[in-house]
């Protein structure tokens, strides 16, 4: 009896354990027995997971389904009844708790003041954490009494002043821009200023709270400004800007960003000479580079903690993906060279401007290969406004150009994983038309939807005339809801442009 008893107490303690597994170490276990080739261990961790966390984590099937570990197992049986027990639980979740769908009701102002150029002094004390910045920006008022720009939030103005004398401003440092954190409204009086003039600015920034997850920093290994900070006093409303700053940093530091950069006897200049509306400044006394030329294309990496044969493998791909795109749209990219910077931090992700991309990774691997897809796509993806529901035609272009460098370069079969996985992210994602640009979860719909859209209209309409429609698109940079639907009413059925307003409201 007492036997009996030990083993009842045993095996309820073995459940209580297996129950109160969190599911990252359910995760762990299940790819150790996938690197190991435990069929069975894998397929029960598996099981568990789903048992204990399908429906809590909407993320759980479609992340499975791009796990690279798992695809030598997607031929056993037991794989399916695990999808379709996932599936199962996020329907029902989904359905018990439906997703709040935020709407744009902000209305766009289209004649607000519109910021021309910058020529901006900057010098970075890295020891202080502070930048020292004298600001004269080129500006049109456009008949308007003052000009909204954002700024830093935790920033002391000592100078501002319009076409050389002092003017009134207000430094709002609770009004926060999309975007751009922590920063705060600097309202402009214009004075007697009613359309181009020269704002001066004169202020300094105190850089000991940059968020960590941030694409921002400022230490002894790596100085990096940018637009989601506000170190410059940032026009939110255009991205036509150009700029010319000069540099002046701590010895020891050496100096890239996102411009053409050049270095002086003791500092350094960069100039913007294309329209854009980001300004980044890296810099580290330990950046390294790598520069491949290819098809009269320059691909220079610099990176920040990342592996030599890591940062090859990025070039050789990125100049691949370049190439590719040009034969798939039919139409090289605005530029022919590209900077990319590689550093290590906790927050991941990536941004892309002209001619330079930003990744925060640890390796080269698949999911890096994807972002870098993505991040090249709006090199023919990039015209749309990034703060409405018009940056579909951004996003969605991009992340689907992505998914044909992923079946280019990995075959139909890792293709077919992905397009399932954004099927499942867009099963419960908010209709893409009208969506608030930050409306929780927007991530799903702008990224995973609009590329099934994508990707299901090829199938409807077929490769060429998809295709042909697509190199119009992008060779008449498309920047409005309204030119693409020009576009597409001239190339398309009546019935196929039916088919695709149906599916951007559902």
């Amino acid at each position: 009896m007492k036997t009996r008893t030990i083993a009842i107490i045993i095996a309820l303690l073995q459940t209580i354990a297996a129950a109160c597994q969190s599911e990252s170490t359910l995760y762990g276990h299940a790819m150790n027995f996938a690197r190991q080739g435990c069929k069975d261990s894998l397929f029960y961790s598996l099981d568990r997971m789903a048992t204990l966390y399908g429906a809590r984590d909407a993320d759980l099937l479609p992340e499975l389904l791009l796990e690279p570990r798992l695809r030598p197992y997607h031929s056993d049986s037991r794989w399916s009844q695990v999808k379709d027990r996932l599936r199962k639980a996020r329907i029902e979740a989904a359905s018990e708790s439906p997703r709040p769908c935020q709407t744009d009701t902000a209305t766009k102002l289209n004649n607000t003041p519109i910021v021309n150029s910058y020529d901006i002094d900057l010098t970075i004390d890295v020891a202080a954490k502070r930048i020292d910045v004298r600001a004269d920006i080129d500006i049109d008022f456009r008949g308007n009494s003052h000009a909204d720009l954002y700024l830093w939030r935790y920033t002391q103005l000592s100078r501002v002043a319009v076409n050389g004398r002092a003017t009134r401003y207000e430094f709002a440092k609770d009004i926060e821009a999309p975007w751009i954190s922590p920063s705060g409204r600097l309202r402009i009086d214009a004075g007697t200023a009613r359309g181009a003039a020269r704002i001066t600015t004169a202020y300094t920034c105190r850089l000991d709270s940059i968020p960590e997850d941030g694409f921002a920093a400022c230490d002894s290994s790596l100085v990096m400004l940018t637009y989601y900070m506000g170190w410059y006093p940032i026009d939110i409303d255009h991205e036509t800007s150009t700029a010319n700053i000069d540099i002046h940093i701590t010895p020891g530091f050496e100096l890239t960003g996102s411009g053409i950069i050049s270095r002086k006897a003791d500092s350094w200049h960069m100039a913007q000479p294309w329209e854009g509306f980001d300004y980044t400044i890296i810099a580290s006394p330990d950046l390294k580079q790598k520069t491949v030329s290819h098809n009269n294309r320059k691909i220079e990496v610099v990176s920040l903690g990342f592996p030599d044969a890591d940062a090859d493998s990025v070039a050789v791909r990125s100049a691949e993906i370049m190439d590719y795109y040009a034969r798939l749209y039919r139409l090289e990219p605005n530029g022919r060279q590209l900077r990319i910077f590689l550093f290590p931090a906790g927050g991941g992700g990536a941004y892309s401007r002209r001619n330079f991309i930003v990744c925060c990774c640890q390796r080269y691997n698949e999911w890096l290969y994807q972002l870098l897809a993505h991040e090249i796509g709006h090199f023919w993806w990039s015209s749309a406004p990034t703060d409405q529901w018009e940056d579909w035609l951004n996003e969605s272009f991009a992340q689907y150009s992505s998914l044909c460098a992923i079946k280019q370069h990995l075959g139909s079969a890792v293709y077919d994983d992905y397009i399932e996985a954004y099927r499942e992210w867009a099963r419960t994602a908010c209709p893409i038309r009208g969506l608030n640009r930050q409306a929780n979860g927007a991530f799903y719909t702008f990224y995973h939807k609009g590329a099934v859209l994508l990707y299901d209209l090829q199938q409807r309409i077929g490769d060429k005339a998809f295709f042909d429609l697509m190199h119009h698109l992008a060779a008449k940079r498309i920047g409005s809801q309204r030119e693409f639907e020009a576009e597409t009413s001239r190339r398309l059925s009546h019935d196929d442009c039916l088919w695709i307003e149906r599916r951007l409201n559902q």
